[in-house]
């Protein structure tokens, strides 16, 4: 076998090892790459989820202080719940909260 047929097949062993192993370097941080994601996408879901229950919980609070009890809103009150509610309904909360802002925004306002 001459140098050159020798050097031919060395390198080409040696170049399928390298394009091998670049192979399952990308494949395996791909995997990293998707199982990050999966757990951002996770907590990203939690933590809206929690932000949504925090304001309907807070909208519950409001409607149980001045609806329940007849009490006037004061208007910083209804302004704070128009952004409870804000953020409540982007955050794709149901008709609960929104019934009870509405009914928030019904009451007798005071100054």
């Amino acid at each position: 076998m001459e140098a050159s047929e020798l050097f031919l097949a060395l390198f080409s062993a040696i170049l399928t090892t390298v394009v091998g192993a670049l192979a399952a370097a990308v494949k395996m941080h791909k995997e990293r790459e998707r199982k990050a994601d999966a757990k951002f996408d996770a907590e990203h879901d939690l933590l809206l989820h929690g932000m949504r229950a925090l304001m309907k919980s807070e909208l519950f609070r409001l409607h149980a202080e001045y609806v329940q009890t007849g009490k006037p809103v004061p208007l910083d009150i209804k302004e704070q719940a128009n952004s409870v509610h804000e953020v409540y309904a982007g955050l794709g909360g149901n008709g609960v909260g929104t019934h009870l802002w509405q009914e928030l925004m019904d009451a007798h306002a005071s100054d």
